[in-house]
């Protein structure tokens, strides 16, 4: 691919815009390095073979090539979500959307939501807001995946730029799992943790899970995958096989 030629002829009059519409029409790189991300995946050995587990299962969980926006596209969506979750602020809004809902959605326990996700979908107009997901997928995949980039040319090489200091993501997502504990009244840190789905071997974030429940066991907190039925509450407490639970992220 030649930047310099054809359709990557780019002047400085070009907009960011214009060239990550024209990467994305016309650039057939991979940089997605698969031994790269294997290693990412396999951080610990009871994690060995996750890679191909997901080659085999799920083929198209991964995609070998980047998807490039440009700043403005990025800053419009902050602007987005900036806008959304200040409308939702509004007493007047709170009022009008729990009229309509259940009566439980009245209870406010104090967490906010960890992976809160906002789904764009982008077009001529800009990006446009499809969903609000109060327990969206994939942080941790997509983090081992943005790890595994790599240019396939030297002309892609500064478009690569990550938006996000990757060697703190895990510590900033494990701040904010302790900062819903504190939400909800708790002092210290949770003992165990508890990541339930129904059948969870079965679901496609399975692998997700698995580095997640890697994630809160290097930090010391012991962690289990559950389906809803292995679960029980007594004496006041949420229980899975016996011992307590402190917590329940939901990540999926």
């Amino acid at each position: 691919m030649d930047m310099d030629s054809g359709d990557f002829s780019f002047t400085r009059q070009v907009g960011a815009h214009d060239i990550a519409e024209a990467i994305n029409r016309g650039c057939d790189c991979r940089s997605l390095d698969p031994e790269r991300l294997r290693r990412q995946l396999e951080a610990e050995p009871s994690l060995l073979g996750l890679a191909a587990e997901i080659g085999h299962s799920r083929p198209h969980l991964f995609s070998a090539t980047a998807v490039f926006i440009a700043p403005e596209t990025l800053q419009a969506m902050e602007h987005i979500v900036a806008a959304v979750e200040s409308v939702v602020a509004l007493p007047a809004y709170q009022a009008m959307a729990l009229d309509r809902a259940a009566p439980i959605a009245r209870v406010a326990p104090g967490p906010r939501s960890v992976f809160m996700g906002f789904d764009f979908h982008l077009g001529d107009a800009g990006p446009q807001l499809i969903e609000i997901n109060t327990n969206a997928g994939g942080a941790l995949l997509n983090s081992a995946l943005t790890r595994a980039q790599r240019a396939c040319c030297e002309q892609i090489q500064p478009f690569l730029r990550p938006t996000a200091e990757l060697e703190t993501l895990d510590q900033r997502w494990l701040d904010d799992f302790f900062a819903e504990w504190s939400l909800q009244g708790r002092s210290g840190r949770p003992a165990r943790m508890a990541i339930v789905d129904e059948h969870p071997a079965t679901q496609y974030l399975h692998p997700e899970f698995l580095l997640f429940r890697h994630l809160f066991r290097r930090a010391g907190i012991d962690a289990v995958i559950c389906d809803p039925a292995e679960l029980s509450f007594e004496s006041g407490r949420l229980m899975h096989a016996g011992a307590p639970l402190d917590l329940v992220p939901t990540t999926a």
